[in-house]
């Protein structure tokens, strides 16, 4: 007769049923709570605004292998899907907007969680937020128009982001907060938001992204380092139009191979004949902390070659006399 009887809360602290058709659309009185819930399916199904208890749309708590499909939460005062100490739960091709004080989805201390097809648009606090996660697939989602991040992660590990759309949120598209660590960026567009991606924590890969136009917020950057994050790689990523491309750069965190964000150059200088030092431009962002030269040519009467100093535009390498000739040599210019 019915797809899936819900238990839920009341103001009043007794337990009501609340029977969800397929393909039903619930309202504001249907007191849409689902906990604590194990090896149940939600699909097909539409919440037009939030329940009269918790203000979430969909509160899928204390859960074990909950999966929901083609879910649309619009309007929620809080939360449009809410997932607290819950394992193995699968959102897929739903879309939740409109929160008007809260998230598209927010999870705390979920493990197994997967994101795939989601769409979180225009929620006033943000688009997803992952708290206390681990074991965690957000792929091919979508999330814009959010009144902060278009994502966040806090106090979360082995978070993999792939193949999503992070564009036009009020703060970061991406935000890697306190303690995330493990966690992988991989293929998204990042477009348009106040900053691209921020990172707080350690050993974080950033790579394969599109990181575009983002100019709007407080530290406005394509990739801004908290000064205490580390060993954090970021590396294959496509830098363009962003008022800065990397901000501060925190400590030992590994930046290469990036278009639009010089780390790596090479070619080959000279010291002209009758002169005892060559002027290389080293087409980095900032000074080079590696320089290596071989020479490609005969170094006529000098007897001694070495490396100067370097500068955000420059280095320079010294001969001890004037060779009588020019002395040509093959450099490679890293910043590390």
């Amino acid at each position: 007769k019915y797809w899936l009887e819900i238990a839920s809360r009341t103001n009043a602290g007794t337990l009501e049923l609340v029977t969800a058709y397929r393909g039903r659309t619930l309202g504001t009185l249907a007191y849409d709570l689902i906990r604590p819930i194990k090896n149940v399916t939600l699909e097909d199904l539409s919440v037009v605004n939030g329940t009269a208890l918790l203000n979430e749309g969909i509160d899928i708590s204390y859960g074990i292998n909950v999966k929901t499909n083609f879910i649309e939460v619009n309007n929620s005062e809080s939360d449009n899907i809410l997932s607290f100490k819950s394992n193995n739960v699968l959102i897929q091709n739903s879309i939740l907007r409109n929160s008007s004080d809260g998230y598209g989805i927010e999870t705390n201390a979920v493990s197994n969680l997967v994101l795939d097809g989601v769409d979180t648009n225009n929620n006033a606090e943000g688009g997803i937020s992952v708290f206390q996660g681990d074991d965690t697939r957000i792929i091919r989602c979508v999330s814009r128009f959010n009144g902060t991040n278009g994502i966040i992660t806090n106090t979360s590990t082995y978070v993999d982001i792939i193949g999503c759309i992070f564009e036009r949120n009020g703060g970061a598209g991406v935000s890697l907060n306190t303690s995330s660590q493990y966690n992988q960026v991989i293929g998204n567009i990042i477009s348009d938001n106040a900053t691209g991606v921020t990172i707080v924590g350690n050993y974080n890969k950033i790579s394969n992204n599109i990181i575009t136009d983002n100019s709007n917020g407080v530290n406005p950057s394509g990739i801004s380092f908290n000064s205490l994050s580390g060993s954090n790689t970021v590396e294959d990523n496509i830098f363009v139009g962003n008022t800065s491309t990397i901000g501060t750069n925190g400590v030992g965190n590994v930046i290469r191979n990036n278009f639009g964000y010089v780390t790596e150059n090479w070619g080959l200088g000279t010291v002209a004949s009758g002169a005892t030092v060559g002027t290389v431009a080293h087409g980095l962002v900032l000074a080079p902390t590696n320089v290596r030269f071989t020479l490609s040519s005969v170094n006529g009467s000098s007897t001694e070659i070495y490396l100067g100093s370097s500068n955000a535009t420059n280095f320079f390498v010294n001969i001890d006399t004037n060779a009588g000739q020019d002395v040509v040599f093959n450099w490679e210019a890293l910043k590390v």
